[in-house]
């Protein structure tokens, strides 16, 4: 039996993001087709962050950012 390896180029893409942002926690969901990152530094609640296109995740996460160190004093 031969395993299907779905979206292949768009899970390269996560794993080339995850690697370049060590803040965030970078997957490709198959089934949503989307982008997703997960907040990997302690926030007061969960910060996920989900966008078409890895250019949009990226902006996505900046803002995420800015939110998260205005909200919590600086402290991002």
């Amino acid at each position: 039996m031969r395993r299907i390896r779905w979206d292949v180029r768009q899970r390269e893409q996560a794993a080339r993001l995850d690697a370049e942002e060590p803040g965030w926690v970078v997957v490709y969901g198959p089934w949503s087709r989307r982008f997703i990152a997960f907040a990997a530094w302690p926030v007061s609640r969960g910060l996920v962050v989900d966008a078409r296109t890895p250019e949009e995740l990226w902006e996505a996460m900046r803002d995420a950012e800015m939110i998260d160190a205005a909200t919590s004093g600086g402290r991002a």
